[in-house]
């Protein structure tokens, strides 16, 4: 759909892609240097754009698969989502202090 292509349009500006989420994309937020990607059955990733490197890395994901209906970012650590069996779930990276 429209976010496919609006994702497509991005990438080629980036000049990169990562063809590595499972099923669908159905959300993109970007929050500071983080972009967060809802998959469809897959829950959220968490993914960096290394401009130098022109590469997005996976760097974070949710274990527990949802089907992701919407979702907000609370702050640069947290996202909060909903999906569509009615559950609201806030997720949180925790970062030990050497990965600060």
């Amino acid at each position: 759909g429209s976010l496919r292509r609006a994702a497509s349009i991005n990438a080629e500006y980036m000049g990169c892609e990562n063809r590595n989420f499972p099923n669908m994309i159905k959300r993109i937020h970007v929050h500071g240097e983080r972009i967060y990607v809802g998959d469809a059955c897959e829950s959220f990733h968490m993914v960096i754009y290394r401009e130098r490197e022109r590469q997005m890395y996976v760097f974070a994901d949710n274990a527990i698969p949802r089907f992701v209906t919407a979702s907000e970012v609370i702050d640069y650590n947290t996202i909060g989502f909903a999906d569509k069996f009615g559950n609201f779930v806030i997720s949180r990276l925790i970062m030990n202090k050497d990965a600060r």
